[in-house]
C-alpha cells in the first residue's frame, strides 16, 4: 500500500491511500488543540479517565469495502504519525465517501473547490489563504 499527502496545515493533515494504483481511501488527521474531552474518557475507560492535554481526531473516507489487512495498514499509519506524542488522545473514524477527489497537480481555483470538497466531504474547517503555498512544505 502506498500513500500520498496531498496537504498538511497547522491543524490539519490530509493523504490519499492506494493499492495496485486504486485509490482505496483518504485520512485526514485534525489537531484540535484541545483537552481530550470527558465523554471519549468515559466511553472507552473506567472512572480513572485522565483528559490528555491534546485530542486528535483521525478520519479516513473510504471508497469501498476495505480488507482487514488494509484497515490494519491505515490504522498501523494513525499510530506511526502519533505514538510518540507523549500526552494526546485520539480517535480512528472510517466512513463512506460520496466521491473520489482524484486530484493530480491541484493548482490556482481548483484548490479552494478542493478544500470545500474535502470540507464537505470530512466534515471539517479547512481554510488556505495562499493556494501559492501548496508549493511549500506547510501551507496557509
Amino acid at each position: 500500500m502506498n500513500f500520498s499527502r496531498y496537504f498538511l496545515t497547522e491543524k490539519h493533515e490530509f493523504y490519499r491511500f492506494d493499492e495496485n494504483s486504486e485509490t482505496i481511501a483518504y485520512f485526514l488527521i485534525t489537531d484540535t488543540k484541545n483537552r481530550t474531552p470527558e465523554s471519549y474518557g468515559k466511553a472507552l475507560f473506567d472512572d480513572s479517565f485522565e483528559p490528555s492535554d491534546n485530542d486528535f481526531s483521525v478520519k479516513v473516507g473510504v471508497l469501498d469495502d476495505l480488507t482487514e489487512k488494509q484497515k490494519e495498514w491505515i490504522l498501523s499509519f494513525a499510530e506511526g504519525l502519533l505514538s510518540y506524542k507523549y500526552d494526546i488522545d485520539y480517535s480512528v473514524d472510517f466512513f463512506g465517501l460520496n466521491c473520489d477527489f482524484e486530484v493530480d497537480y491541484p493548482s490556482g481555483s481548483w484548490l479552494t473547490e478542493f478544500i470545500e470538497m474535502v470540507n464537505d466531504q470530512f466534515g471539517s474547517d479547512i481554510q488556505v489563504k495562499n493556494t501559492q503555498s501548496f508549493l511549500n512544505l506547510i501551507q496557509k
